[in-house]
């Protein structure tokens, strides 16, 4: 037999499919479930007295996948690795020799690898097996080291010199995660410091015959029209000449204008598409196109319906742009087909090419042809990388595009319009709006301007970075690599150093103190360029350039005298430096002010228990102090509560999201914490805001005890609660799960929930419940839970019951619950 390993079961499914009856069988193929070991996470875990010698240690949830790999192992000729395609990937299959080794297993071991799982590339994949490739390992262990490095030595300093939680979460720093937040910091910084400006523009209304259209002044008195070219006086003195003269149209230009196809998805544009297009955070982008990848049962098979998802490679093999370009020909007809192979060329710094971008597997696999196999995001997610790979080989679309020139004495002016032509890829990709105008009827000779227009404008500060935009960002400079980046932006958000509004990221109080202390004292770390150097190192690694430990040497040396250098560092000194840095944020002021209330000392930032405040540095003497962020954010303000007329706000404390309605001042001010299970508050609307706001309403009376029944709203989502405190019969219930939209429980489901759990009668002398807990609805009978996780449980009845306790799972666990020994009664230590 010979053994081949993969890290998830669906693979392994997918792959013993294809493997029956294939040449030097018979194949058994498992799954690693992941990483088997990893870094251990104490301090010493490396010794960088001894060359950094790492030290490895079992995950937590592998002791039993080991023991299966070394069992099967043991009864093999030969130990195939199969793991992904990546550095990750081969670190896996390290370990598992390495653990092999370990337990004297003796046996050949071969590395498998291909791009997409299909028969084809796994029986080619098993026709050209390799070694281990040392180089990738090697880079693997080096970025393990670097951010062990970065993390365990640089955490512990902000706990010391910086000691604040956020929402109850010790500080941490990341190599690549520290520079994705100061990047967030520093653009919101810019938008703090930007200071607005007027300028104006001017157009005009003009009439030809029938047609009405608008131009834009382009020179005036020979002079080309620029941003700031006018002042409020001089823009009112050109109107008064421009609407005195008479005006032609003195030429026409048309031209055609080509737009063409988008490059195959790579990891990090397929995650900012299905941010823009499906509004999914980047983790579950990934979740999504990793189901993809490891196999959909279609019909009587399984298949990976999409290549590899996480590369950084734009190109397609030469057998898939056949395919691709077959399938448009087929479909579309020929001059839907570029007349030469599109070729395209990675935008990412550092990119590494080693596998294909993301495609379809299969071309002709459409995503209506496999829509009844997939659940709805999958489908979604497939057909967009179906789309983009398609369109990418695809002939252009041409656009017709026309340019009116009007003179008159004194000016110029330019009037355009577009219209399609041949939509070419965006039969596929989506049209493009079209900026078509009654231009179109116009002609060389007289026009008439009906009217002169100032339009006065304000410069704006640059954009929040959204997470679209931070992983365009980061790729583009070479930070980090596309497999990280949803890491990157879930760890930022999970440490309360980001929040997310709508779409944008806004950096939290905690995340510019964090910043401002990296900035002062660890900068040379946290900038793009040493970040991105590092990534084009760890890349000569895997090349076999350069040397793992001459790596590790040269950053350490040089990164422990800067942890050295913060030893004499004290809080004070610290708070004062972060103040310097970033005195508009905290202070709204250009400079530190003085203290309103004694004016002779000066405002000191502080921190308290996840957040910043303000205070005297004449304390205790003066006992001055407010928030450092008192106002409410007017981009966080989600609208207006209809029943108070307050603005209702989304957010974030040291205990995690909350709505604020109004402020302290204010009569109906209140602050409700949001669910702790609330996937995404970031995201949170009025709409939905609303519901918690008014959750707390009346259902009805209990018909038993005569209570009233309220549906609230408390942190860990909504409950039922029967009278009052003081009431006998009083409770709460928490809404199960399977209710999805528990704000809209009606009375009668309130009195179902109230009377659970429901006896449905006897079964071999015991009780049978039905009852909802905290993993679903299941069936309680002496003392063991059997789950109904697929029927709703008011609408089982007692033959429901019958069957499932009879079938061979429940016989089995309750068979085994009677066999356990009665656990003996805690010792009592009170006298």
């Amino acid at each position: 037999m010979r053994l081949i390993i993969v890290e998830s079961p669906t693979k392994a499914v997918a792959i013993s499919g294809y493997l029956k009856g294939f040449e030097n069988g018979p194949y058994k193929v498992i799954a690693s479930y992941g990483h088997v070991r990893a870094l251990a996470k104490k301090s010493g875990s490396i010794d960088v007295e001894k060359d950094f010698k790492m030290k490895w240690e079992d995950v937590s949830t592998a002791s039993e996948v080991i023991k299966k790999i070394v069992d099967e192992a043991k009864k093999s000729k030969e130990v195939i690795l199969a793991t992904d395609p990546d550095r990750e990937g081969e670190a896996i299959s390290w370990h598992i020799v390495q653990i092999l080794r370990e337990n004297k297993v003796d046996v050949k071991f071969s590395r498998m690898v291909f791009n997409s799982i299909t028969p084809n590339e796994v029986k080619n994949a098993l026709k050209n097996l390799r070694s281990i490739n040392d180089e990738l390992v090697s880079a693997y262990k080096a970025r393990k080291a670097l951010d062990y490095l970065v993390g365990f030595n640089l955490s512990p300093v902000l706990w010391k010199k910086l000691p604040c939680r956020s929402n109850q979460k010790v500080q941490s720093a990341g190599r690549v995660q520290s520079a994705a937040l100061r990047i967030i910091v520093e653009r919101e910084n810019e938008i703090v410091n930007f200071e607005s400006k007027p300028y104006w523009t001017i157009s005009g209304d003009f009439v030809q015959e029938t047609n009405s259209f608008e131009a834009d002044l382009d020179y005036y008195n020979n002079e080309k029209i620029e941003k700031f070219s006018w002042t409020e006086d001089s823009v009112k003195a050109a109107k008064e000449v421009l609407e005195k003269e008479e005006y032609s149209v003195s030429k026409i230009d048309k031209t055609e204008q080509k737009r063409n196809p988008l490059a195959p998805f790579i990891t990090s544009t397929m995650q900012q598409e299905a941010a823009s297009r499906l509004d999914w955070k980047p983790y579950e982008t990934m979740r999504v196109a990793q189901k993809l990848y490891e196999g959909v049962k279609v019909g009587s098979a399984v298949i990976g319906l999409i290549t590899y998802m996480r590369t950084d490679s734009v190109k397609i093999s030469d057998q898939g742009i056949k395919e691709c370009r077959d399938f448009i020909s087929d479909s579309f007809g020929n001059n839907y087909v570029s007349k030469s192979v599109n070729q395209y060329k990675s935008r990412a710094k550092n990119a590494q090419e080693a596998h294909e971008a993301i495609r379809p597997t299969k071309f002709d696999f459409t995503p209506e042809k496999v829509q009844d196999y997939l659940d709805e995001k999958s489908l979604k997610l497939y057909r967009l990388i179906w789309n983009r790979s398609v369109a990418s080989q695809m002939s252009h679309a041409l656009y017709d595009k026309m340019t009116i020139n009007i003179e008159s004495k004194s000016s110029a002016w330019k009037s355009t319009g577009s219209k399609l032509k041949f939509d070419g890829y965006q039969k596929v990709y989506g049209k493009e709006e079209s900026e078509e105008q009654v231009i179109w009827n116009c002609k060389e000779g007289s026009v008439s301007c009906d009217e002169v227009n100032i339009n006065q404008h304000e410069t704006k500060p640059p954009n929040r970075f959204t997470e679209t935009g931070i992983i365009k960002y980061l790729e583009e400079h070479g930070i980090g690599r596309p497999s990280t980046y949803a890491n990157i932006l879930s760890t930022l958000e999970y440490r309360g150093y980001v929040t997310k509004n709508r779409k944008t990221l806004i950096p939290s109080e905690i995340g510019w103190l964090v910043t401002g202390f990296l900035k002062n004292n660890f900068e040379k770390f946290i900038e793009n360029d040493f970040t991105s150097d590092m990534e084009e190192k760890l890349d000569s690694i895997a090349n076999g350039k350069q040397d793992l430990h001459e790596l590790l040497e040269t950053f350490w040396k040089d990164f422990e005298k800067y942890i050295e250098k913060t030893d004499d560092l004290d809080p004070k000194s610290v708070m004062l430096d972060i103040s310097s840095t970033y005195t508009k944020f905290f202070f709204d002021q250009d400079e530190i002010p003085n203290c309103p209330k004694c004016s002779d000392g000066k405002q000191e930032l502080k921190v308290g228990k996840g957040s910043a405040f303000l205070s005297c540095s004449n304390y205790p003497d003066c006992n001055w102090s407010k928030s450092a962020s008192s106002k409410i954010d007017s981009d966080m303000i989600l609208g207006d509560d209809p029943k108070t007329g307050l603005p209702i706000a989304l957010k974030y404390g040291p205990y995690g999201y909350y709505l604020q309605i109004g402020q302290k001042s204010d009569t109906d001010f209140k602050r409700i914490a949001l669910p702790k299970n609330m996937k995404d508050p970031g995201n949170m609307n009025l709409e939905n805001a609303l519901k918690i706001v008014n959750s707390d309403s009346v259902l009805g009376d209990d018909p038993e005890t005569g209570l009233k029944i309220n549906l609230k709203h408390g942190p860990y989502g909504y409950y039922i609660q029967i009278g009052e405190k003081s009431d006998e019969g009083f409770k709460r219930i928490p809404v199960p799960k399977i209710f999805r939209n528990p704000e809209n429980i009606t009375f009668e489901e309130a009195i179902k929930i109230r009377s659970l759990p429901l006896k449905m009668g006897e079964y071999n002398d015991h009780d049978v419940h039905v009852d909802i807990g905290r993993f679903g609805p299941h069936l309680l009978y002496n003392n063991v839970y059997i789950s109904i996780k697929k029927r709703n449980p008011f609408e089982v009845t007692w033959d429901d019951c019958l069957e499932i306790l009879e079938s061979p799972e429940s016989k089995k666990k309750i068979d085994q619950k009677s066999k356990e020994k009665p656990k003996k009664p805690r010792k009592s230590y009170k006298k």
